[in-house]
């Protein structure tokens, strides 16, 4: 989904035509996560993974009251991931708190990503369960312990990668390609990781950089 290996031209991984067993449509992740980013890694107001319109990360963020509930919210957020980052780029902040964008404009950013979320739901809680015949609902119990634990895991793995107190953020603008590169290596927080850690993280900033 990042798009690092479409250099290889192999169509079994390549991120034009990839889409995977998420909720998030491929659309919404190449805009939100490949572009907004990778571009901007921990820029604020560019990066909209800083707290994904929800959290406060960073003591740069105008503090609003809603951000007391800190906490709560990140239980909530970490709990439902994958539905979270599926509605990412809609930004629905701008609709509900600043009342920047319309209903109607969220209405038809929703559509597809609705219609992703609803083949995930059908499949998951329904479809399968009902080919299990008597362990419906085993296979049910099943598929939600699986993706509450993917999201669980995935959201700490992103959170702990993204926002401890030690990774740097950087100004808007950034003069050459080497410095955005170094710049991208250190959001990540790969600085104190080890070594081949370290190189694995540069080596996807590197090739969605590209």
């Amino acid at each position: 989904m990042h798009g690092q290996y479409d250099w290889m031209g192999d169509p079994a991984i390549n991120s034009k035509v990839f889409d995977w067993d998420n909720t998030c449509t491929n659309t919404a992740w190449k805009q939100t996560h490949n572009f907004e980013h990778h571009t901007f890694t921990n820029v604020l107001d560019k990066d909209h993974d800083i707290g994904y319109g929800i959290l406060r990360m960073s003591e740069d963020q105008e503090w609003e009251p809603r951000f007391l509930f800190n906490p709560i919210l990140a239980g909530i957020l970490a709990t439902f991931f994958q539905h979270f980052v599926a509605i990412q780029s809609l930004k629905l902040e701008d609709y509900l708190i600043y009342k920047t964008k319309t209903k109607e404009e969220v209405k038809a950013e929703f559509k597809p990503t609705w219609k992703k979320m609803r083949k995930q739901l059908v499949k998951d809680y329904l479809l399968f369960p009902a080919l299990a015949g008597p362990f419906a609902p085993f296979v049910f119990a099943g598929n939600l312990t699986a993706n509450v634990a993917r999201n669980l895991w995935s959201s700490q793995v992103i959170y702990n990668g993204h926002f401890p107190e030690e990774v740097e953020q950087f100004p808007e603008k950034l003069e050459t390609r080497n410095s955005k590169l170094v710049f991208r290596y250190s959001a990540i927080h790969c600085r104190n990781s080890r070594r081949s850690s370290a190189v694995a993280c540069f080596h996807c900033a590197f090739r969605v950089s590209r």
